[in-house]
């Protein structure tokens, strides 16, 4: 995948990359805490999937380029859409 400006929006247990409208996520420290990152991170992508067709506040997996897992282990990668967000926004809960 190509990106003129990539940007880094997050470091901690996963790396979270913004190319475009799509979020790269590598498992970073969440590979060597799981015994089958990808499966984990298929489950990740399922889970996420469902919840955004059932119409939960979730980032929705990526559909061009298809959401993976792409790749094994440490090195798999899966695709989300990106979402703009505020960090410091605190959502109601539901009534």
């Amino acid at each position: 995948m190509r990106a003129d400006e990539p940007e880094a929006l997050d470091s901690g247990s996963n790396l979270l990359v913004r190319l475009g409208d799509v979020v790269a996520r590598p498992p970073g420290a969440t590979a060597s805490l799981r015994p089958d990152p990808g499966a984990a991170l298929a489950r990740n992508v399922r889970l996420a999937g469902f919840l955004a067709r059932a119409g939960a506040p979730v980032a929705a997996p990526s559909s061009a380029p298809p959401a993976g897992p792409h790749g094994t282990g440490a090195d798999a990668v899966t695709f989300w859409r990106y979402v703009r967000h505020d960090r410091s926004a605190v959502p109601e809960p539901p009534t």
